[in-house]
């Protein structure tokens, strides 16, 4: 809500030419750079295992696949996959909590959790209760690419990874999160899910589709786009989106990834961080022109429930309207907890998600 505020005025500023206006915007460029570069900064400071690109633990069974084509786990092509990414030895307890809810709510579908240092042992639980279509998938993304488009970023973040410098260029986990979704959903077409999401409803029914948030509400392009159910959307999430396999968007996102990650280091004018998601929302929005009737456009207070998104830590009510309206509209909620391996929640049972959870946990 906070960003969004801010948009609002930075709309404002920009229509009016009085330069009192033009210095106050500029003072606000400067405290977004101050104010929000520590998320960047810290990103870039956490250690990236080796490990992430290509020597997880096989097993015997595994190992054949995983040399040909660098996963220990196809997705089947005949199912509903869903893809998870997951970069650190610990999988907070609450993202747990969030997998049960997107295990309840898909019991015939293959959710597949990315990870080459989660212990397959964090899924013992879930087996025992009769859910077998859950699995971590170890991957070697420079197997799984090779040959293929997308390689020269996964070439570059290769030599960074190994203390090659490459002019200003930095790799962080959330750039190498951003390709492989791209990446796998191209490659084999699925739903992708952040996992901080807890899930509310099936999602099978969204097919190629991404959510916007309409009516210049957040703004991470100077694109406009409009629809006969949605007006003038100026952003997308990549966070939650569904598409088929060689979808056109997806191919594009693979094929463009590594000039966007290499060209947009750091901070842009507004105070926007940039490098945070070089790769992210802001590149989708560039690029679905060229396949927007193949899109399936949906809004966001439908999708990640965007008008409760602020309260998802509160404590809440179990009769609480906007608890109860969540449950009858979205399809998923989310914690923005930017893939931290330290997220907690106090009091998480009386928190929004915590409610939620309740009703469609399996453990």
């Amino acid at each position: 809500m906070k960003i969004r505020k801010i948009s609002l005025l930075f709309r404002k500023i920009k229509n009016n030419s009085n330069f009192k206006l033009y210095l106050i915007a500029l003072f606000i460029k400067l405290f977004l750079f101050v104010y929000f570069g520590k998320d960047y900064l810290n990103d870039l400071d956490t250690e990236i295992d080796i490990n992430n690109f290509g020597k997880p633990i096989l097993t015997e069974d595994q190992r054949l696949i995983f040399e040909t084509v660098g996963v220990s786990y196809v997705p089947n092509k005949d199912r509903f996959n869903i893809f998870l990414i997951w970069y650190g030895k610990q999988l907070p307890d609450v993202y747990f909590k969030g997998l049960e809810t997107i295990i309840f709510h898909h019991p015939k579908c293959d959710v597949l959790l990315f990870s080459n240092e989660l212990s397959e042992s964090i899924l013992l639980p879930i087996r025992e209760k009769g859910y077998n279509n859950t699995r971590i998938v170890r991957f070697n993304m420079t197997k799984m690419v090779e040959n293929k488009i997308g390689y020269d970023f996964v070439e570059k973040a290769n030599k960074l990874i190994n203390g090659e410098k490459i002019g200003n260029l930095k790799i962080t986990r959330v750039h190498l999160s951003d390709f492989l979704r791209y990446f796998l959903v191209y490659t084999y077409g699925g739903l992708y899910l952040d996992t901080d999401s807890f899930v509310i409803k099936n999602m099978e029914d969204l097919r190629n589709m991404i959510s916007v948030r309409e009516e210049f509400s957040f703004i991470c392009s100077n694109k406009v786009y409009s629809t006969p159910k949605l007006k003038s959307f100026t952003c997308v999430s990549n966070g939650v989106y569904h598409f088929e396999k060689n979808h056109p968007l997806m191919r594009d996102a693979v094929i463009n990834y590594d000039k966007w990650w290499s060209r947009n280091q750091g901070y842009d004018w507004w105070g926007r961080n940039i490098g945070y998601a070089p790769a992210g929302a802001n590149m989708l929005m560039e690029l679905i022109e060229n396949s927007f009737d193949r899109i399936n456009f949906l809004s966001q207070n439908k999708v990640l429930c965007l008008e409760h998104l602020s309260i998802t830590r509160n404590e809440v009510n179990e009769d609480d309207p906007r608890l109860l309206d969540a449950l009858n509209t979205c399809y998923t909620i989310q914690l923005l907890g930017k893939g931290s391996s330290s997220t907690t929640l106090k009091s998480f049972n009386e928190s929004f998600v915590g409610r939620i959870y309740q009703k469609f946990k399996i453990l």
